[in-house]
């Protein structure tokens, strides 16, 4: 999953890191990318129930889900949590620390 000003695009480049027999999906959040559905993005909360979708449809199409996140993917993965193995690259801190930096 993406971080925050970024798209589906940005996990293009882990494909090199993936294992033969292992698929990639990669989607935008609403908000970024092709997906304008929303014009806001929430840092990782309304996107942690995008991820439960997604991960839903992969399931039900007989997959195993393991999440990867960059930033604001890294959280969203925390938040929604529910796989066999995550891996969360430079999630941040806490959220009101977020708030903080954005806001000087």
């Amino acid at each position: 999953m993406h971080g925050n000003s970024s798209c589906r695009l940005e996990a293009l480049g882990m494909i090199k890191y993936i294992p033969e027999k292992v698929s990639l999906a990669c989607f935008d959040f609403m908000g970024c990318g092709k997906n304008q559905e929303s014009e806001t993005i929430s840092l990782g909360f309304r996107e942690s129930q995008q991820a439960k979708s997604v991960a839903k449809y992969l399931r039900n199409q007989g997959f195993n889900v393991i999440l990867w996140g960059r930033s604001m993917g890294a959280a969203t993965s925390l938040l929604y949590g529910d796989a066999e193995f995550i891996v969360a690259d430079s999630s941040f801190k806490s959220f009101k620390s977020l708030c903080k930096q954005v806001a000087k």
